[in-house]
């Protein structure tokens, strides 16, 4: 939401108050943007339609101007870009190394039957993997998030969208108790395999110490 600073002004200190944005101490979005520091997005630049943030999206409007049109041009850290980072290959596979090797699946389709996913794979290549999920989450960021949650009891996590199972896997971590669903099969045994090898590292932790 935006206001403009003349309605701003003439707010009491309490509901300006409720507008600031208050982080955590350890929020990552605050420590992006320390790292990060803050930039102008700039008006004069292009972007693709792959990343339209910070200057020109490539859109259809009625100020469409050499196939681009004025987009964000704000101002801020680069947590405004909604950045997430990506597990690692040795982290999304962990514990798959007797599964088969498959081609990763995009919004349900194969490249193959996908029109959109054709011009992705001109620009990105995806190798097979034996974790094939598409949008493996980190696994630090579920580890906080487990952490975030606990309450004084512990508290049970419930992910009804389990997928490759890198939540499960950050409960073992976290010591949280843990119920997953999934309806696809495959990503079942992926989810499998890796929170059962998360387990036997966990458990490996704790002979040693």
């Amino acid at each position: 939401m935006k206001i403009d600073t003349e309605t701003y002004n003439k707010m009491t200190k309490e509901l300006q108050d409720l507008l600031e944005v208050k982080h955590e101490p350890n929020c990552p979005c605050k420590m992006l943007d320390l790292q990060s520091g803050d930039r102008k997005g700039w008006s004069s630049q292009k972007h693709s339609k792959f990343n339209p943030y910070g200057g020109n999206a490539l859109l259809k409007s009625e100020t469409e101007r050499d196939g681009f049109h004025e987009g964000y041009n704000d101002k801020g850290g680069a947590s405004r870009f909604f950045y997430t980072a990506k597990a690692s290959k040795s982290e999304r596979n962990l514990g798959c190394e007797r599964l088969e090797i498959k081609q990763k699946i995009f919004n349900g389709q194969s490249s193959n039957s996908s029109k959109d996913m054709k011009d992705v794979e001109e620009r990105f290549t995806t190798k097979p993997s034996a974790n094939n999920h598409p949008t493996v989450k980190p696994l630090k960021l579920m580890e906080y998030l487990c952490t975030l949650t606990k309450t004084p009891t512990g508290g049970v996590v419930f992910d009804p969208f389990m997928g490759s199972g890198t939540t499960g896997i950050a409960c073992v971590n976290t010591d949280r108790e843990f119920i997953g669903i999934e309806k696809e099969a495959d990503y079942v045994r992926i989810a499998e395999a890796r929170i059962k090898k998360a387990r036997e590292l966990k458990n490996r932790q704790k002979t040693l110490f």
